[in-house]
C-alpha cells in the first residue's frame, strides 16, 4: 500500500509560492468522511516536517489498516489542529491530501508522510500562522548565520588560516588545504560544542565549505526542537 505521488513536484510548487519553516509541531488529526455532514473518526497524533501558510508536511504512525486505505486510496479530507510550540496556542483547519508516502523498509512499516493542503483556514487562525512562521522563520536565519560563522571559524583554526580569507565557496581539499582526516577533527570539534554525533563518512561528500556547513546543520536540525 504505497502512494508516491509527484512528492518533489509538488512541493518545490508550494515552496515556490510560500516560505516554509522547517520545524517538529504536535498535530492532531481526524478524518472527514464526508464533507457534508462532517462525519468525523477517531484523532490521531502526528508531529509536522514542515509548515508553510499554503500547507503542512507531517508524519504519523498509522496501525489501522483500514485507516492507511482511506488515506491513500480516497484521499479524503482532514480537520487539523497544530499546536503553535512558542506561543502556546493552537490553530485549526480544514485540509485536503496533496501526497502521502509509505516509508517503507523501515521497522516501523505504518509510519507515512503526508502533505496537505490548507483549505477553509478563518482570517484570524491565518493571521496567526502568518506572524508566527515570519518570526521563526527570521530566529532560525539568525541561529544558522551563528551556526555558520562558528563552523568557518573552527575550520580556519584546523587549517591555520585567517578565516577572512576564505569564502563559503571555497575548495576544502584543493583551496583550503583541508584533507578528509582534518575535516573529520573538524565535525569532531563541533559534535563537542553542540553535543550531536555525525555520521563521519559523510566527511567524504564534501567539496567546498558550504558542503561543510550544511552538513553539520543538517545534524543540527536533527537534533534541536527548532
Amino acid at each position: 500500500m504505497q502512494d508516491n505521488m509527484s512528492l518533489q513536484g509538488v512541493e518545490s510548487s508550494e515552496r515556490r509560492r510560500y516560505q516554509r519553516l522547517v520545524r517538529k509541531l504536535p498535530v492532531y488529526f481526524n478524518i472527514y468522511e464526508d464533507k457534508r455532514n462532517n462525519k468525523s473518526h477517531t484523532r490521531f497524533s502526528a508531529q509536522t516536517q514542515d509548515i508553510g501558510l499554503g500547507g503542512v508536511a507531517f508524519d504519523t504512525i498509522i496501525e489501522d489498516i483500514t485507516l492507511a486505505k482511506e488515506l491513500t486510496e480516497k484521499r479524503t479530507g482532514l480537520n487539523l489542529n497544530i499546536h503553535l510550540i512558542e506561543k502556546n496556542s493552537e490553530i485549526a483547519s480544514k485540509a485536503n491530501i496533496a501526497w502521502i508516502f509509505n516509508l517503507k523498509g523501515l521497522p516501523i512499516k505504518t509510519k507515512y508522510v503526508l502533505g496537505l493542503n490548507f483549505v477553509d483556514m478563518g482570517k484570524a487562525e491565518r493571521d496567526i500562522l502568518s506572524t508566527y512562521l515570519n518570526e521563526m522563520i527570521s530566529f532560525q536565519r539568525e541561529e544558522s548565520a551563528k551556526n555558520r560563522q562558528r563552523i568557518k571559524k573552527t575550520l580556519a583554526q584546523i587549517a591555520r588560516v585567517n578565516e577572512n580569507s576564505f569564502s563559503e565557496d571555497t575548495l576544502i581539499r584543493e583551496e583550503l588545504g583541508v584533507d578528509s582526516l582534518m575535516a573529520m577533527e573538524t565535525l569532531a570539534v563541533i559534535e563537542t560544542i553542540y553535543g550531536i554525533e555525525i555520521d563521519e563518512s559523510r566527511a567524504f561528500d564534501v567539496v567546498t565549505v558550504a558542503d561543510m556547513m550544511d552538513l553539520i546543520e543538517e545534524y543540527l536540525h536533527k537534533n534541536s526542537t527548532y
